[in-house]
């Protein structure tokens, strides 16, 4: 599951954009959520309750999201010879 010295770059290349898309765009999300919730408290736009909810709404919520980007950005990228079927997926419908 990780990769080495001696691994192929492709590996490398797909451990990468995990790194990348779960956790600095997460941070960077999460982050910026934190944020406008705390401005928010303390111009008494929302209770203390209610920004603390809509964080870890956030939390569950950019996690789910950053997973599931992840897999459409990588089962995207792959060759059309490692697609389960064979076939390419003709997108949504």
């Amino acid at each position: 599951m990780m990769y080495g010295k001696g691994s192929n770059f492709s590996q490398i290349e797909f451990w990468s954009i995990w790194v990348v898309h779960l956790w600095v765009e997460d941070f960077l999300e999460l982050f910026t959520t934190i944020m406008v919730a705390y401005v928010f408290f303390l111009l008494g736009v929302v209770r203390a309750r209610v920004a603390t909810t809509i964080i870890y709404l956030d939390i569950i919520l950019y996690s789910i999201g950053g997973v599931l980007g992840t897999i459409i950005s990588t089962s995207a990228a792959r060759p059309r010879s490692s697609w389960p079927s064979g076939r390419v997926s003709q997108g949504w419908r």
